[in-house]
């Protein structure tokens, strides 16, 4: 915690941290083309205020990580609406080495079809999707207490979050280890019990086999002993 210290809200984007890079780069290169083509689908797809805001925070997000040496990267995402179109969002991951954060703006001016759920009542940002054994955080702006504000107290509880994520992650690795263990192990006794049984039964096989064998001779020689007998019979007729 005394690596982030205080997090302040970056202002505008003047100077972007470089998890910031592939996004606005793309942005430039769709404002270049818009002011060539006047096609509206060449426009920037992030140059509203709401957007722009979303920017400024994970920007902040980026830099107050970025004293850990976690590394952070703004990308987005576009999935197809019908009745909307193409939708496209904003994410920030922040990848700690051994487990990531996923955080995403939602905005209360947006859609439920557009979000998937029923709007917040004010921005909110969260991490996480509430599934799995981890639900997720959010932070919403407040009276008086908009995100920008609640950036320090954000950070840490993302730092809480991953290694609890990587802690549970490590439990998870652990348990599924012991798991596959007990699966070889029964694998293994299963193997050992079938060997046992084919073992059994080949030698009953084979008992069987010198029975019937000591049945053949028996056999056999009651029908030499029938035959000199005859032979006898025939000799003294």
């Amino acid at each position: 915690l005394s690596l982030i210290g205080r997090v302040s809200a970056t202002r505008d984007l003047s100077r972007p941290h470089i998890g910031l890079s592939r996004i606005l780069r793309r942005e430039s290169d769709r404002r270049a083309k818009f002011a060539t083509s006047g096609w509206s689908f060449d426009q920037p797809l992030f140059d509203g205020p709401v957007h722009q805001r979303q920017l400024r925070l994970f920007n902040s997000l980026c830099t107050a990580f970025d004293r850990m040496s976690a590394k952070a990267e703004v990308y987005e995402d576009q999935h197809w609406i019908q009745g909307l179109g193409t939708v496209h969002r904003l994410h920030l991951r922040i990848d700690f080495g051994a487990c990531s954060l996923d955080l995403r703006v939602l905005d209360p001016k947006s859609s439920a079809k557009e979000l998937g759920e029923k709007p917040p009542r004010a921005a909110t940002l969260r991490v996480g999707n509430g599934r799995g054994d981890i639900p997720f955080e959010e932070w919403c702006d407040g009276d008086g207490c908009p995100l920008e504000q609640q950036l320090t107290t954000i950070t840490r509880a993302l730092l809480y979050r991953a290694e609890k994520t990587q802690r549970h992650d490590a439990e998870r690795h652990y348990e599924w280890r012991l798991e596959r263990r007990q699966e070889r192990l029964k694998q293994l006794e299963a193997q050992r019990l079938e060997a046992e049984r084919k073992r059994l039964a080949a030698i009953e096989a084979r008992r069987k086999k010198l029975r019937e064998d000591i049945k053949a001779l028996a056999q056999d020689a009651r029908v030499a002993q029938d035959i000199r007998d005859m032979v006898e019979r025939l000799e003294l007729h």
